[in-house]
């Protein structure tokens, strides 16, 4: 009812604005004729020169601008005097706050609905940052972590001094981004076990867990208002992403941002009236602040400007002094402290590692070290000292997510869906079957993969289930054939490789495959950039075939184009491409993580990619299982076969100049007599000191041949060809 009364106070408003307006520029108009043409004395006496303002009102107008005047005071003064009277009165508000919640009403073109926001919060701490202990892990408390394992991403709970973490969610979705409320009854998260992204509470007493979103848009990183009423969270909806709040007792959702730019990860000062969060309006990942005083989209701030850093995953300090967030761009995972309230304040580095969380009292660091190779850990350094960082916990395999700290302990025993998920044990994802069963050498063979389209659609007998079962999962969640078509898959031992390929690629026993670069190069597959110390890595995004979010989610780093490198600018020129400087709209499958789940493992690019593109080795995927290359080949390929078989200079554009023979400069002092069928010997000097030597170009320059690098031969099989049933 508010809502209909503003408005219509605030278009006659206008309307009195614009009228008075007119009138102004009509006075100012008559003053400069004034000014330029004072009347004579004769014309001063003249009614119509007496006159500045030249403004013809009817007799019809006149009533009709006193009544909107008059109707507008009327509306505001009304609903003003029925609001006190009344209080808050909303649609979105299903369960109200425990007390009436009063203040200044908050009107904006974002969120119209918007109420004053009463935040009841404790005292914050006062004075410096808490002195840490030697041990920041004697501090207690429980650690929630999202971690995936065996193709499922579930929540975990590691109580610090218990030996190991338990599993407190489980099912065959994913569930990530917790976060406990700070009053530590329940425990808030994104979860896809309803077939679309969705916020959830988990109440952690008695192991219930409801639903608190609902609907196909994403919505995902849900963080708490001190008071423990609301949620802000990242939504994605109109193909960009923005941010919102929600009441912790359901109801309607309330955005706060609508720049076309993408807002995402929010974090909920300690004082309740403030939110930051990391935006992509100056092209490139930013911290920005709002006012929950003044929810107004002009009114929202910068507060980092850093072109060379990309700020992600912030949040408050216990006290509300600073953010800490991390650098996605940086190679070794810097955490940075920056000023909660100054933009001018310069970042000071804290630290390593992803999804910074601050210890419940304020004084240590809880980060996620994830692993070139290898499993992730979890370290926990008092603030400022990451030397003196602990290991809270190392996960055998898989990757570790968000993580939390909070002060309360769970019970040994835990409830409900707590007891039921702590009692269930991963299964793997796919099991080895060897189709061709060899007790010859080499032991195993290889297997054609059923309609693919590739120049050799072959691998080895160990892996092609892998694959298959990548292939029919990937395919599931885009709902389209992503692997259906590679641009390599097996090159035979003794077939001339492609351009630029080493002569002990994995393509060539049977455990690597290129995935065709044409779909990136269509838009259907966008390329985000990961560092690990002075190796680069690429996270593949495959686009879903249905975009209205039952499939995939959106982006939230930048990825990384190419293309930019032929700009004509010299920086991404040197750099092999830049970052974009927008968000791509739409949702996406990780690919990378899918191919993980399966022992598909990225590979990193060659030293030399900025400058040599196919180097990038963004398309290679390769199943090593701890083997080296010589083990792996002798898989499938017999002794003799390995040992013989002869590498192949990779052909170049450049010829290789070799010096033939070497410059000899002394020749040889005693002559070599050869004896002819004449009676006098005669003398030849061997060799002739050759001063000039022979340039022999190798390899001779032959144009490269348009699609298969090679004419692929049948493949040798021992016993029948097995039989494979077609993907879904």
């Amino acid at each position: 009812m508010l809502i209909p009364a503003y408005r219509l106070a605030d278009r006659l408003g206008r309307v009195c604005v614009k009228l008075g307006l007119k009138m102004g520029d009509e006075i100012l108009a008559g003053a400069r004729r004034w000014r330029s043409h004072p009347p004579t004395s004769e014309q001063v006496a003249t009614p119509e020169t007496t006159t500045l303002v030249h403004l013809t009102l009817t007799p019809q107008q006149i009533p009709a601008l006193i009544f909107l005047f008059l109707t507008s005071i009327i509306l505001i003064v009304g609903v003003t005097l029925w609001f006190e009277r009344t209080g808050r009165e909303t649609n979105f508000n299903a369960g109200a706050l425990p007390t009436p919640l009063s203040g200044q009403a908050l009107s904006t073109e974002i969120a119209q609905s918007l109420p004053a926001l009463n935040i009841n919060v404790s005292p914050l701490p006062a004075g410096p940052t808490p002195t840490a202990p030697p041990n920041p892990l004697s501090l207690g408390g429980t650690i929630f972590y999202a971690y995936r394992n065996s193709g499922r991403t579930n929540l975990w709970a590691q109580v610090l001094g218990r030996p190991q973490p338990v599993r407190i969610t489980a099912g065959p979705w994913d569930d990530r981004d917790p976060a406990v409320s700070p009053d530590g009854t329940r425990l808030a998260f994104a979860s896809r076990r309803d077939g679309t992204w969705n916020l959830y509470l988990l109440d952690l007493e008695t192991g219930g867990v409801k639903q608190l979103t609902f609907g196909l848009d994403f919505k995902a990183d849900p963080y708490w208002s001190p008071d423990s009423q609301w949620l802000a969270f990242e939504l994605y909806r109109q193909d960009n992403l923005d941010i919102a709040i929600v009441n912790a007792a359901g109801g309607d959702l309330i955005p706060l941002t609508a720049d076309p730019a993408a807002d995402y990860e929010p974090a909920w000062s300690p004082n309740g009236r403030s939110i930051v969060w990391v935006s992509m309006r100056g092209g490139n990942p930013d911290l920005w602040g709002l006012s929950l005083d003044d929810p107004n989209e002009r009114s929202y701030q910068p507060l980092t400007d850093t072109p060379v850093i990309q700020e992600t995953d912030p949040t408050f300090s216990p006290n509300g002094d600073l953010v800490v967030y991390t650098d996605a761009a940086s190679p070794l995972g810097l955490v940075y402290t920056h000023s909660a309230t100054d933009p001018k304040d310069v970042a000071v580095e804290v630290g390593q590692g992803q999804f910074p969380a601050w210890s419940p009292e304020g004084s240590s660091l809880l980060t996620v070290a994830p692993q070139e190779s290898g499993a992730d850990y979890l370290l926990a350094a008092p603030f400022g000292q990451p030397g003196l960082a602990q290991i809270a916990y190392k996960a055998t395999s898989g990757h570790i997510g968000a993580v939390t700290w909070s002060s309360i302990i769970l019970p040994e025993t835990l409830a409900g869906s707590m007891a039921q998920a702590s009692e269930i044990a991963d299964a793997p994802v796919w099991s080895e079957q060897i189709s061709v069963p060899r007790a010859a050498d080499p032991p195993y063979t290889f297997v054609s993969l059923p309609g693919v389209n590739a120049p050799d659609p072959h691998l080895s007998d160990r892996v092609d289930e892998a694959f298959t079962g990548l292939r029919r999962t990937i395919a599931q969640s885009v709902a389209w054939d992503f692997l259906a078509t590679l641009d390599n898959a097996l090159i035979p031992l003794k077939a001339p490789p492609p351009p630029s390929m080493e002569y002990d690629s994995w393509l060539k026993t049977g455990r690597a495959f290129d995935f065709t670069q044409a779909a990136a190069q269509a838009g259907w597959v966008e390329i985000t950039r990961e560092d690990y110390g002075f190796r680069s890595y690429w996270r593949v995004w495959v686009r879903a075939r249905l975009q209205d979010g039952s499939l995939g989610e959106p982006l939230r780093q930048p990825p990384w184009n190419f293309s930019a490198r032929y700009s004509g600018r010299p920086q991404p020129y040197d750099a092999g491409g830049e970052y974009y400087n927008i968000m791509p709209p739409g949702y996406f499958v990780d690919f990378t993580t899918l191919a993980e789940d399966f022992g598909w493992n990225r590979v990193p690019a060659e030293s030399n990619w900025a400058s040599f593109y196919p180097s990038i080795l963004y398309w290679r995927f390769e199943h090593r299982d701890g083997f080296d290359w010589l083990t792996a080949l002798r898989e499938v390929y017999s002794a003799a076969e390995a040992a013989t078989q002869t590498p192949v200079p990779s052909p170049t554009g450049t010829p290789t100049i070799t010096n033939t023979p070497t410059k000899t400069i002394t020749p040889t002092r005693t002559p070599t007599r050869t004896r002819t069928a004449t009676r006098t010997p005669t003398s030849t000097r061997t060799p002739t000191p050759t001063r000039t030597p022979t340039i022999t170009r190798t390899p001779t320059l032959t144009p490269t041949p348009t699609g298969t690098w090679y004419t692929p031969t049948p493949t040798k099989t021992v016993g029948p060809t097995p039989t494979r049933l077609p993907i879904p």
